[in-house]
């Protein structure tokens, strides 16, 4: 009479965690739009809103955890994040690149974040020997591209 019950128990967990559902009008309660997925041994964060580093620090995630990035849009709600979560991932010990997945300009935006903290990178990755690889921040397949 039970018998797929066992089946049902070992089925693989997805966890969904809201670190963010606020606006683009700044609000301490709610934080920036940022979900975070967590199934297959994967950290999938969808959309990389202001506070998203404190947020996953306050849901027990360490920031070099998240394995990608998937953003919804450009808008700046949904992106002003990235370089927190870049920078502070790499040099607390990412040691891949931050894998990410956008609409079309999310290349074009990505090259201009590399420019702009070309001096951080450089200075962290020979003063305190922050590994390479990690600070790299690769596109998906369909939108490919590397901070460097």
């Amino acid at each position: 009479m039970f018998s797929n019950v066992g089946i049902a128990m070992s089925a693989p967990v997805v966890k969904v965690t809201l670190l963010g559902t606020g606006t683009p009008f700044p609000n301490a309660e709610r934080f920036g739009s940022a979900i975070l997925v967590e199934a297959g041994g994967e950290r999938l964060l969808f959309d990389c809103g202001r506070g998203v580093v404190i947020r996953l620090s306050e849901a027990g995630v360490p920031v070099q955890g998240v394995d990608a990035l998937f953003l919804t849009h450009l808008h700046s709600d949904h992106t002003v994040g990235i370089p927190d979560l870049w920078l502070t991932g790499w040099f607390l010990g990412r040691e891949h690149p931050l894998r990410l997945w956008g609409p079309p300009g999310t290349r074009e935006m990505t090259e201009h974040l590399s420019q702009a903290y070309q001096f951080e990178l450089q200075t962290r990755e020979h003063t305190e020997n922050c590994r390479s690889k990690g600070r790299r921040l690769p596109l998906g397949k369909s939108n490919r591209a590397t901070f460097t």
